[in-house]
């Protein structure tokens, strides 16, 4: 019980961190996103709406996948 509880601490941080991210992009109209596989980039919701959106949109995913996940995680 103690490993399932640590572990599904461990990935809603994960979903607290992109939680953050989707806070920021709404707050200052900007998205950190990947354009590689070690950089990342920030997207503008006026320069580049179409990248913006689609970053949005996986992040809530994420974060759905996220929360579900350690609560079904939980109930085991």
């Amino acid at each position: 019980m103690l490993i399932s509880t640590l572990q599904c601490l461990i990935i809603v941080a994960g979903g607290v961190y992109f939680a953050s991210l989707l806070r920021h992009a709404f707050l200052y109209g900007e998205i950190k996103g990947r354009s590689g596989f070690i950089s990342s980039k920030y997207y503008s919701r006026e320069n580049e709406p179409f990248f913006f959106w689609i970053n949005v949109v996986s992040y809530s995913v994420c974060i759905v996948f996220i929360f579900v996940g350690s609560i079904l995680l939980l109930r085991k």
